[in-house]
């Protein structure tokens, strides 16, 4: 359902079952707390697996980093866990040897590589 944020004026859409929200994302709270808590997960997980920076190549810019399933299993993962990151992340931190962080032309070349590209 398309709303209008009571603090900022601005659209956002209320996907709660009772329709109950009454500000965007930005200005929820709750939102904020889980948002924090999913950058700290993320930086917990960067720093375990290595730091910000791809396994294969050495890139560093975050914004093209990415968590990579070793035995490229990730498929079956995503449908296990749906939208439920923070679950996903936990599982991340139980087992980081099944995970490496790479940029997204590594991860890419890695799929068509292994034969994960679905062909």
């Amino acid at each position: 359902m398309r709303k209008i944020c009571e603090q900022c004026l601005a659209a956002f859409i209320d996907r709660t079952p009772n329709h109950l929200r009454i500000y965007c994302d930005k200005h929820s709270t709750r939102s904020a707390k889980h948002l924090r808590n999913r950058r700290r997960i993320k930086e917990l997980i960067f720093k375990i697996l290595g730091g910000k920076k791809c396994r294969r190549c050495g890139f560093s810019d975050i914004r093209a980093l990415q968590l990579d399933h070793v035995k490229g299993n990730g498929a079956a993962e995503r449908r296990k866990f749906g939208v439920n990151w923070e679950g996903f992340y936990r599982f991340v931190l139980k087992h980081p040897e099944w995970y490496q962080i790479l940029c997204a032309n590594c991860n890419w070349i890695k799929r068509f590589e292994n034969g994960e590209d679905g062909k």
